[in-house]
């Protein structure tokens, strides 16, 4: 047996003590009936944050269920595993929390290639498992697993659809890549769907992440490229915006984006070449330039909870905390309750039929899914955002979306 990380509640989650496999448990002494969430994923190096964010959301929203009663009269629990981005560790972690028992909800690992290690684990043990971040073909190989996450065919259009929209002067748009699966997946929806907004699509540039950028941004001017996406990894994107900046074609080369670049540490490390980046993401509501009034309620409640209960980031303005992660217990805790049992497979089947309204969801978007589809997230789902610098605080201008 593996030693733990304890973790009690006390008004907010506290971290006692670190061991070998990072494992973090809310106390239950002396309760009967605790089911546990297990959540694996990064705990330790540059990219923690992502952990504690989602276990926060996590446990606000276990929290909740708690303070209502429980889930089936069981009291939830959330036990937390570092995979340290790791696929040989993250599917040993994850092969140990679904054999201890008690665990019905796998959320994580952190990344699609320690999913893919653990998937084995995941399947054979069949219990349900939702996830951030897991690229199509990787969730087709996972019968058990849900995602909470744009689609690639989405995150483009939204894009696409941005320009074609706002931006008439521009009809021809490039790429920047850096190799990554995910950036070739946006290399294939660019050429699939450029043309039908209006757009020529002149290929990418690059295909390896290098030190200096500037001779890719070169090639795609010389290619026509009004505009390009940029890769989703904040360093390779941070050096693209450096290039521009160097360069001096600000003007003639609108920088486009997803999700990756929402993190509030892209501007306040690249610097001021980040302002007028346009990107997609889910709802960051509480960055932007729209008033609180007509924030979605699930989501203006989560935000309220998470920096009441957790506070802010060291830079004083991001929140600890992921919309999309509290609604992996959203959609799992309804899917339990349908199928009237925490049984794995009874439970699948149950979250294949969930159809929720935007009111329904911390995400503030309608998620809908189907036998053999398991991405929750439509396209209303997905926003358009810009960065802009107010003083010595960044924000961000909302461009699209349901709730503009």
């Amino acid at each position: 047996m593996s030693r733990r990380l304890l973790a009690v509640l006390a008004g907010g989650l506290l971290l006692l003590t670190a061991c070998a496999n990072g494992v973090g448990r809310t106390s239950a002494t002396g309760l009967r009936g605790v089911v546990r969430i297990a959540l694996v994923n990064v705990f330790s190096g540059p990219s923690a944050y992502l952990g504690e964010y989602t276990q926060n959301s996590l446990q606000v929203q276990v929290d909740a269920i708690n303070a209502r009663g429980g889930l089936l009269g069981s009291r939830l629990e959330v036990v937390a595993a570092d995979d340290e981005q790791k696929p040989d560790k993250g599917a040993e972690l994850v092969r140990e929390q679904l054999t201890e028992g008690d665990v019905k909800l796998l959320v994580g690992p952190s990344t699609g290639s320690v999913a893919l290690a653990a998937q084995p684990v995941i399947n054979a043990s069949q219990t349900p498992n939702c996830t951030l971040d897991l690229n199509a073909d990787s969730l087709s190989k996972l019968p058990f697993s849900f995602r909470i996450q744009e689609r690639d065919a989405d995150r483009i259009g939204a894009l696409l659809g941005y320009v074609l929209r706002n931006r008439s002067e521009i009809k021809r748009v490039g790429l920047v890549s850096d190799g990554d699966p995910a950036t070739q997946a946006y290399d294939r929806e660019l050429r699939d769907q450029a043309s039908r907004f209006g757009l020529q699509y002149v290929g990418s540039v690059g295909g390896t992440a290098t030190a200096d950028q500037r001779p890719l941004v070169q090639q795609l001017l010389q290619k026509g490229a009004q505009a390009a996406v940029l890769p989703a990894n904040l360093g390779t994107a941070g050096r693209t915006v450096d290039a521009v900046t160097q360069l001096g074609v600000s003007k003639q080369l609108q920088l486009l984006g997803t999700s990756g670049l929402a993190a509030y540490s892209f501007p306040k490390e690249t610097g001021d070449g980040v302002s007028g980046l346009v990107f997609e993401s889910t709802i960051q509501s509480y960055l932007s330039d729209v008033p609180e009034s007509r924030w979605p309620p699930p989501y203006a409640a989560f935000f309220h909870k998470i920096t009441s209960q957790y506070g802010y980031a060291s830079n004083g303005v991001e929140m600890k905390g992921l919309p999309a992660a509290a609604d992996c217990v959203v959609q799992w805790s309804r899917a339990v309750k349908a199928a009237g049992t925490f049984d794995g497979q009874a439970v699948v089947r149950a979250w294949e039929s969930l159809d929720l309204a935007p009111d329904q969801t911390v995400l503030g978007a309608h998620e809908k899914l189907a036998p053999g589809n398991h991405d929750a997230l439509g396209p209303d789902g997905i926003y358009v955002y810009q960065w802009v610098k107010n003083g010595d605080r960044w924000g961000l201008k909302q461009l699209a979306g349901p709730h503009l």
